[in-house]
């Protein structure tokens, strides 16, 4: 499988997850404070090599921070502010990509 289906198939999960997360949530009414951001991070990719470039072109950006590397703005795109919902769904993005062999991990902000 190459890279940009497996990407398809992890953006596929990631949705399926954050969705899921989200049900198992309730009603926003009831959640309480739950606000918050994810993404997905690949630390040790660099954007001018042939990895950096695949991944830019999946939707990757650099991160300028003192971090490097490059993340993807939260792969769920599940329509919330919930941080659990877009955190499930950027574990989930990770856990199928593991086949591509790059190093990946979801990471979370509350807002």
């Amino acid at each position: 499988m190459n890279l940009i289906e497996l990407h398809q198939k992890a953006l596929a999960a990631a949705a399926d997850a954050a969705a899921a997360q989200d049900k198992a949530l309730g009603p926003e009414d009831l959640r309480g404070f739950d606000c918050g951001f994810a993404w997905v991070e690949a630390p040790k990719a660099k954007m001018n090599t042939k990895e950096g470039k695949a991944l830019k072109a999946l939707g990757f950006e650099k991160i300028w921070s003192p971090a490097k590397g490059a993340y993807l703005w939260n792969p769920g795109k599940f329509p919330s502010q919930s941080i659990s919902v877009h955190y499930a769904g950027a574990k989930a993005y990770v856990e199928a990509m593991k086949p591509a062999g790059i190093e990946m991990f979801a990471n979370q902000r509350y807002d």
